[in-house]
C-alpha cells in the first residue's frame, strides 16, 4: 500500500503548515476605523478583539450614537481578518479541493 503511505505523509504535511498557518495568524493584527477615527478596533488573525480605542469626545455622544460605529469597527477588522486567513487557508489547501468529494 505505498500510495496511502504516500497519502498518510503528504496528509500530515499538509497539517503541519495549516498550524503553522493558523500560528502567523494568531500573531497578525487588523485595525478598523469609522467616524472619522473616533473609533478604533483592532483584532487578531483569529478575529479576536484584542484592542479598542475611543475618542473622549466621541463618549461624549448618546450611548446609542456610540455603540453604532464601535460594532462596525469590530465587524469590518473581523472581515479583513477573515478574509486574510481564507487567502493563507486558501493558498494551502486550494490544490486539495475536490480530492475527497
Amino acid at each position: 500500500m505505498p500510495g496511502v503511505n504516500k497519502l498518510i505523509k503528504e496528509a500530515q504535511k499538509m497539517q503541519a503548515k495549516l498550524q503553522a498557518a493558523q500560528a502567523n495568524l494568531a500573531t497578525q493584527t487588523f485595525h478598523a476605523s469609522v467616524a472619522g477615527g473616533a473609533v478604533v478596533a483592532t483584532v487578531n488573525g483569529q478575529g479576536t478583539l484584542t484592542a479598542l480605542q475611543l475618542d473622549a469626545e466621541f463618549l461624549k455622544e448618546s450611548p446609542e450614537t456610540v455603540a453604532t460605529p464601535i460594532v462596525s469597527a469590530v465587524a469590518q477588522a473581523q472581515k479583513e481578518a477573515t478574509a486574510a486567513s481564507e487567502a493563507q487557508m486558501g493558498a494551502l489547501t486550494g490544490p486539495m479541493t475536490g480530492l475527497f468529494g
